[in-house]
């Protein structure tokens, strides 16, 4: 087992015009993503972390390269192998797909429909 330095994100150092909706962390994979809103500019971004350091659950993610056709809901394409595992093998994509589909139907928000999805390194995938 590998160790994790994860924690709840610190949102002061998100810039201000950001505010962050749900922040998700599957132990299993150690696979975390944010989502956040930008209230300048009204849209959606899901952030994942990337790779740790000497973190052996991502390097197993990171090393299962192969690219394969995604079986992600609405998605189409390739896809890191081992990270689609991980997004898809916890439950990670379906919690994601709820909670930015309830953003998008909360007309309170006024978001503008789009949706960013970031990450660097494994994150990036």
């Amino acid at each position: 087992m590998g160790t994790t330095s994860n924690t709840e994100p610190n949102e002061n150092l998100l810039p201000p015009d950001f505010t962050v909706r749900k922040y998700i962390d599957k132990t299993s994979t150690d696979t975390q993503a944010m989502i956040v809103t930008s209230n300048l500019n009204n849209y959606i971004a899901i952030v994942f972390r990337g790779a740790e350091p000497f973190n052996w659950e991502d390097m197993e993610t990171n090393t299962n390269s192969a690219l394969v056709t995604s079986q992600i809901l609405g998605s189409s394409g390739k896809l890191h192998n081992g990270y689609q595992g991980a997004l898809i093998g916890n439950g990670l994509a379906i919690e994601l797909d709820d909670e930015v589909t309830g953003l998008l139907n909360d007309s309170s928000l006024n978001l503008n429909g789009q949706v960013y999805i970031t990450g660097f390194s494994m994150g990036g995938t």
